[in-house]
């Protein structure tokens, strides 16, 4: 005898929502089960990240230092302006690593 559940009745929708409540239980512990892996990919993702920005700034900066030097070889600008244009990539060079320090301390 075969027992058959009428679509859109109170069986069908309380074996539903039994299902659903049996898949809810079993699948967070799969998708729990990796959480501190995923983490830890996640921070050595974002390190990746700030230090391949950090070294295309690094080169940015010397490659715009060097500009300025060939400039200043060249009488197209004074040697005060070379210098000052050196001061202010060291301060931004300086506050970048300043606000990684302070990070790193709170």
């Amino acid at each position: 005898m075969a027992t058959v559940i009428k679509k859109g009745s109170k069986v069908e929708s309380m074996v539903t929502a039994g299902i659903l409540a049996a898949v809810m239980l079993l699948l967070p512990s799969f998708a729990f089960a990796d959480l501190a892996g995923g983490l830890g990919k996640a921070q050595s993702n974002i390190q990746l990240v700030v230090t391949s920005a950090m070294t295309i700034a690094g080169i940015a900066a010397g490659g715009y230092l060097l500009w300025k030097a060939v400039q200043a070889w060249q009488g197209r600008c004074e040697v005060t302006e070379f210098l000052m244009s050196a001061f202010w990539v060291a301060a931004a060079g300086g506050s970048v690593l300043f606000a990684a320090f302070l990070f790193g301390v709170f």
